[in-house]
């Protein structure tokens, strides 16, 4: 058993170690990031950022992007919302597809 929980401890301090790094990387992958919102990334962190084959996690750390963490996640948040915002009015929309709105004349 001394042998699993070493084995425990090491995965568990990989882990923490990763930890403070996730919210980058989940900003950098939110859905609705648009060009507008690469655009965005490129100005704050003076690097074109925008989703290719080659780009990893060790990209993101040779390119100093953690110095940004914060900018970064306000602007995946951004991007969030809005995608969250444009959803619900495609789906509103087709909702009152087809839907008359009949108006009787006022006096």
């Amino acid at each position: 058993m001394k042998e699993i929980m070493e084995i425990g401890e090491q995965i568990k301090a990989c882990v923490n170690d990763f930890k403070p790094h996730e919210p980058i990387l989940m900003s950098l992958r939110a859905e609705g990031m648009m060009d507008r919102h690469w655009d965005e990334l490129a100005t704050l962190t003076g690097e074109d950022i925008r989703p290719s084959e080659g780009f990893t996690f060790a990209k993101v750390m040779e390119m100093k992007l953690l110095d940004n963490t914060d900018g970064i996640c306000d602007i995946g948040e951004k991007a969030r919302r809005e995608y969250g915002i444009e959803t619900m009015l495609a789906k509103m929309k087709s909702e009152w597809e087809g839907i008359e709105l009949g108006l009787k004349p006022f006096k």
